[in-house]
């Protein structure tokens, strides 16, 4: 998409960005059908915390062992603690789908190992997802917001609070 495509941004879009550059690590879901553009968010949103992107495919996190899946990630989380860069996570609908092992044999999800790592970690994390998915419950405490991308049009959706 050339730079005169892009949306202009509305102004939650804008609001969002101030509250994520004075964040100091949150999550973020980015939208959207199209790769490119969820990397486009992305990459705007870590120039505005003055931070590079590193981007990942969420498939080849996880892994085929017990425990595998969280070695991945707690790596990656340290190298981003340490170089003050922003993970940005694609197709992580992929990733939430999997179910992993802990090794107190308790079934869970890679939700729940992001959301400690998360809280263990200062790091800002994007996830990119298609537009149907549907972020784990587990997660929307630390949720900043949700970015819908569109071809044409960029939306943004607050998190809802439970009361």
């Amino acid at each position: 998409m050339a730079i005169s495509e892009m949306p202009q941004p509305s102004a939650d879009y804008r609001r969002l960005l101030r509250e994520v550059t004075g964040a100091r690590a949150g999550l973020l879901v980015v939208k959207g059908a199209f790769p490119k553009d969820r990397s486009m968010v992305a990459e705007e949103v870590a120039a505005v915390r003055g931070s590079r992107v590193r981007a990942i495919a969420a498939p080849s996190v996880a892994g085929k062992y017990i425990g595998e899946t969280e070695k991945n990630l707690a790596r990656l989380f340290e190298a981003a603690a340490g170089s003050g860069s922003v993970l940005f996570f694609d197709e992580a609908d992929d990733l939430f789908g999997k179910r992993t092992q802990r090794e107190k044999r308790q079934d869970t999800y890679a939700g729940t190992c992001l959301l400690e790592l998360l809280n263990r970690h200062p790091v800002f994390c994007i996830l990119g997802a298609d537009l149907n998915f549907q972020l784990p419950a587990e997660l929307q405490h630390p949720l900043l917001g949700v970015v819908a991308v569109e071809r044409r049009e960029a939306s943004v959706n607050p998190p809802r609070s439970t009361i």
